[in-house]
């Protein structure tokens, strides 16, 4: 056998030879000289394989590919000379999940295993996923010498397919047959269960009837329903109380509702010694039940949602927008007539209205962000109180010394390096700040740091302000919730940034808890729960 380099397309040239099968062994035998010449220049090993659907290749006894057939590129995507030029790419190509494997399939018959098969999954270079059936065989020569391995792989992904489907089909008929089954039992007057069959005990996660004694028996709620008192009656006069919906507890302390027909029988005295029902298990009836009304639940909370969402806007873009037009006409109308003193209170008023509107604005991108998950965080090292807490404190003193508030920060932590998306924690703490200022009148506002017991790194802010009625906490991080919803209220607002700062709390892992009380003032307490592994 003469193998040599490959050409173009992947080819090797070699002589005509003769196979024959001794045992598991191919041997490969020299033609006559009269065949040679007789013979097409092509081995017949080449020729089949350049007209095979299948992806054969041949392996070299020092691992090298001689021969790769052109059907390579309509199985893997990848050319002939792809392969040829990156000897790796026989490995990359090979799912993820089956390149153990794989790599157990390539050591086998590097000892001398002469034939070798299994079905493996590639990726194409699409990114299809592709299902294949390997075959390989060793060949030597008349003098036992090994010449390569013969490789053939055939895409039988549509197979596959057509076997997984049966497979589910299978199931599906399973699941379906023992929906319809029906489990039996019998329980005494005081709740021992003393009969059941698998069906049953299955139901309520058992795997015996051994499992089972009075104190631990999950079908309470059976006994429940015969202690009705009508449902004695019913049973008396009609020998059996139908379709009963019962909720139990299965084994592991999950839901299962029952649909039982229930019956009783009596000893010579009259006095009855057990119950003994049929029951079907409609967990998934009632579940689906459960999931329609509260689709209808949360549809109506969307077009609650929605209807506040078209107030409030409207409310916080309308008014402001209505005081700039106001003051625009009042100052073109008697440019002249304006005192200067006037003129600066209009221009503060639709600056300040102006900028109200921005903010509204702002807050609408910003929540739209988080709901549709398109936020992208940058998670990296920050020093939370230069990199954050300082940095808010600035921008808000102004604001709290306007309304003549002591804005203070005290930091009781060492090592304030954790790590956070810095924008999303600079936002809750603006947040938090400003609303803290819209809300004191007078007094302080103070921001404190320091690790909690456990260690992480918690931020208090807290004001001396109008406080929040304990009722209302629950609802604080809501969309749009405001204690006071009315047109009439006192502060403007969308209701927006405290579920903001809810978002940008999870995104970051940091829980936040509120302590208020009407009149009293409020405090909000962030944590951040992975910052006790920045303790140095």
């Amino acid at each position: 056998m003469d193998l040599k380099e490959p050409g173009v397309g992947g080819h090797f040239n070699i002589n005509p030879i003769e196979i024959e099968l001794t045992g598991n062994r191919l041997t490969a035998k020299q033609q006559t000289d009269a065949t040679i010449n007789s013979a097409n220049p092509k081995s017949l090993y080449e020729i089949i394989a350049e007209f095979s659907f299948d992806w054969i290749y041949w392996i070299n006894p020092d691992s090298t590919i001689s021969f790769i057939s052109p059907s390579t590129k309509f199985i893997t995507g990848f050319s002939c000379e792809e392969f040829l030029n990156d000897g790796s790419l026989f490995f990359k190509i090979v799912h993820p999940q089956d390149r153990l494997k794989y790599l157990k399939h390539k050591n086998d018959f590097r000892l001398d295993e002469n034939v070798c098969s299994y079905e493996y999954r590639i990726i194409k270079k699409n990114g299809e996923v592709r299902w294949l059936s390997h075959f390989c065989q060793a060949v030597y020569d008349e003098e036992n010498n090994y010449l390569g391995r013969y490789v053939n792989n055939r895409d039988v992904t549509a197979v596959r397919n057509i076997i997984s489907r049966e497979i589910q089909r299978g199931r599906r008929i399973q699941e379906l047959c023992e929906s319809f089954s029906f489990g039996t039992f019998k329980i005494t007057p005081g709740g021992k269960l003393i009969k059941a069959n698998d069906i049953f005990l299955r139901m309520l996660g058992l795997i015996s009837l051994q499992e089972v004694d009075e104190t631990s028996f999950g079908g309470t709620d059976i006994l429940n329903a015969i202690n009705k008192e009508n449902l004695i009656e019913i049973i008396e006069k009609d020998g059996v109380a139908k379709n009963l919906e019962l909720v139990c507890l299965r084994k592991d302390k999950s839901i299962i509702y029952l649909l039982c027909s229930i019956a009783f029988v009596k000893d010579t005295e009259g006095n009855i010694s057990y119950f003994e029902g049929v029951v079907q298990d409609i967990t998934l009836q009632k579940k689906s039940e459960l999931y329609v009304i509260e689709a209808k639940d949360m549809l109506r909370r969307y077009e609650k949602l929605k209807s506040e969402f078209l107030a409030t806007i409207s409310h916080e873009i309308r008014t402001p927008l209505n005081a700039i037009i106001n003051f625009s006409r009042l100052l073109k109308s008697n440019p002249g007539n304006v005192h200067e003193k006037e003129l600066k209170e209009s221009i503060e008023i639709i600056e300040s209205e102006g900028n109200r509107i921005q903010r509204t604005i702002d807050l609408i991108l910003e929540m739209s962000l988080l709901i549709t998950n398109t936020y992208e965080a940058n998670i990296a090292e920050t020093d939370i109180i230069k990199d954050v807490l300082e940095i808010v404190c600035e921008e808000c003193r102004e604001s709290a010394s306007k309304k003549e508030i002591d804005l203070s920060l005290d930091n009781q932590v060492a090592n304030t390096t954790i790590i956070i998306d810095k924008y999303s924690v600079i936002q809750i703490f603006r947040h938090l700040l400003s609303n803290a200022i819209k809300y004191t009148n007078e007094g302080h506002i103070k921001i404190k740091s320091y690790r909690d017991l456990q260690g992480r790194v918690t931020v208090e802010v807290t004001d001396s302000g109008i406080g929040i009625d304990e009722k209302y906490i629950p609802y604080l991080f809501t969309l749009f919730s405001q204690e006071d919803n009315s047109y009439s209220r006192m502060f403007e607002g969308t209701g927006l940034g405290l579920a903001i700062v809810k978002k940008y709390c999870e995104l970051n892992d940091a829980e936040i808890e509120v302590e208020s009380r009407k009149g009293s003032g409020s405090t909000f307490r962030i944590t951040f729960m992975n910052s006790r592994y920045q303790i140095i």
